[in-house]
């Protein structure tokens, strides 16, 4: 495939995901962004296309790694393992970085100020994230289920986009949040005299954000749009 200016990221990103190291090691935003067209992207990052479409169709002509393939799966397969692959280790992860955050800041005085942002959003990522995760698992799930067993109602239809909405809202104010742990941390960088917490903390936050990126683009560009097309297509259950 090569790609086209009107090809979108996420189109790329979901149907290929050996794309997703090209839009990486170029610092695309290949999951909240996924809806923007090739030419939208270059014309914004002043990239020749020519040269980025010729990476892309590298990518894509390399034959992926042996990976369950989230377009054709069921949609009950996918929302156990976002639940499991990164809801969970994200409930888990987070209270020991919050915590490392807190060590830090105590005893690191040349870092004071930087570590003052990083905990405050880090803070508010935490406060934030849990609520998200607990509406996808408790509200969103159940509807998609529905419709994959054939069971889902008008209503299910509406919820759904709404719910949608709100949670793509969301999925950008997380990535809002993580570029500016990025930009406070240089990247996660520390220098060559960071404690080793320190170290551990900002090692801790850029697998963070690589779990977040992986995490949403699985919302956004696949169960989000195999969702909709599955409501669209489903028998809906009339009340008797």
């Amino acid at each position: 495939m090569i790609p086209s200016p009107e090809t979108t990221v996420g189109e790329l990103a979901s149907q290929f995901p050996q794309t997703i190291r090209v839009f990486q090691r170029l610092r695309i935003e290949f999951c909240c962004d996924g809806q923007r067209t090739l030419a939208d992207l270059c014309r914004e990052r002043r990239l020749p296309f020519d040269e980025l479409a010729d990476a892309l169709a590298r990518a894509v002509a390399t034959p992926p790694p042996q990976r369950l393939d989230w377009n054709t799966r069921p949609l009950s397969d996918l929302t156990t393992h976002i639940a499991e692959a990164f809801h969970e280790p994200l409930r888990q992860e987070l209270p020991r970085l919050r915590a490392m955050a807190v060590k830090v800041q105590r005893h690191t005085d040349p870092y004071k100020h930087v570590l003052a942002v990083v905990r405050y959003e880090l803070e508010r990522f935490s406060t934030d994230l849990e609520p998200h995760m607990s509406k996808t698992e408790r509200e969103l799930f159940p509807i998609i289920s529905r419709g994959e067993a054939g069971r889902g109602c008008e209503a299910d239809r509406g919820e759904f986009e709404r719910l949608r909405a709100v949670l793509q809202a969301e999925h950008i104010e997380a990535g809002l949040a993580l570029q500016i742990l990025r930009r406070a941390t240089h990247r996660y960088q520390p220098t060559d005299n960071a404690c080793a917490t320190l170290r551990g903390l900002y090692r801790g936050l850029k697998e963070l954000e690589q779990l977040m990126r992986l995490h949403v683009h699985l919302e956004n560009n696949v169960l989000f749009p195999r969702a909709a097309a599955l409501l669209s297509e489903a028998r809906i259950e009339r009340p008797s």
